[in-house]
C-alpha cells in the first residue's frame, strides 16, 4: 500500500510541470511533440465557485447528510462523521448553488488543501471551511483539476499563499487566482485516467489491509481469552 502511494507521488512529480516550467518531465508518447502547457489563473478554468463558508449550517439529528471540512480528506471523502441538515432547511441553506457529480471539494482551512470529488450519487448539503469548484470542461476536465490540486506543485502554491501560523488557511479570492498549468483536453484525460487507475489500486489495497486487520483482531480475540473468561 505504501509502495503504491509512493509510486503515485513520484509519478505526479513527473507528469506535472515543476515550478517555473510549462512542460512536464514525463509525457505520454502521443503528446511528446506537443508544445508547452497553458499557464493562467485558475479562475479562468472555473465555471462556478460555490462557497458556504462564514455561517454555521442548521444541523439536525437526521435529514440530508452534511459535508464539511471534516469529511474532505486528501483525495477522498470520509462520510463516517455523521452530521445532517433538516430536509425542510435544505433549499434555504443551499441557495448559493447545488453541487453536482464532477464538482471538486476543497478545504480552505482546518485542514488546508484537502481535495475530494463530490459524490456521483446521493443528496448532500455543504458546510463550513470548504468551497466547491466546477470547471469549464472545454478548457479543463474535473478529474484533471482534482489530480492537479493533489499534486506537489499546486500544494506548494496553496501553502505559499496561505496565512496563519497555527491553523493555516487561504482566502477564496486568493485561491482562485493561483497560477494553474494545463495541457489540451486529450492529454488531460490521459493523465487523469492514469492517476485515477492508481487511486483505484490504492483503494482496493487499502480495503484488503483493513479486512486483514479485522480478521487478525477477531482471531486474536478467539485465541487469547480476556481474563474474566479464563477458568479458575
Amino acid at each position: 500500500l505504501d509502495a503504491l502511494k509512493t509510486h503515485k507521488k513520484g509519478l505526479m512529480q513527473q507528469l506535472f510541470p515543476r515550478e517555473g516550467e510549462t512542460v512536464p518531465r514525463l509525457r505520454f508518447p502521443e503528446f511528446r511533440a506537443e508544445g508547452e502547457w497553458v499557464q493562467e489563473e485558475l479562475t479562468n478554468c472555473l465555471e462556478k465557485v460555490i462557497d458556504y463558508r462564514g455561517k454555521a449550517p442548521p444541523k439536525s439529528e437526521s435529514g440530508v447528510p452534511l459535508i464539511t471540512a471534516k469529511n474532505v480528506r486528501f483525495g477522498w471523502l470520509d462520510m463516517s462523521c455523521d452530521e445532517y441538515i433538516d430536509v425542510d432547511e435544505y433549499e434555504d441553506w443551499m441557495s448559493k448553488g447545488i453541487p453536482k457529480a464532477g464538482d471538486i471539494l476543497f478545504t480552505t482551512e482546518a485542514p488546508l488543501g484537502n481535495v475530494a470529488l463530490f459524490p456521483r450519487t446521493g443528496k448532500f448539503a455543504l458546510g463550513q471551511r470548504i468551497i466547491t469548484l466546477r470547471t469549464r470542461t472545454k478548457k479543463c476536465l474535473p478529474d484533471f483539476l482534482f489530480q492537479s490540486l493533489l499534486g506537489p506543485q499546486m500544494q506548494r502554491e496553496i501553502d505559499f499563499h496561505s496565512t496563519g501560523s497555527t491553523a493555516k488557511g487561504i482566502k477564496s479570492a486568493v485561491f482562485v487566482n493561483l497560477s494553474f498549468c494545463y495541457p489540451e483536453i486529450p492529454e488531460q484525460q490521459k493523465i487523469a485516467d492514469c492517476l485515477s487507475s492508481l487511486d483505484a489500486l490504492i483503494t482496493a489495497q487499502s480495503e484488503k489491509v483493513d479486512a486483514l486487520k479485522t480478521h487478525k483482531k477477531s482471531l486474536m480475540q478467539q485465541l487469547f481469552p480476556v481474563p474474566d473468561e479464563v477458568p479458575a
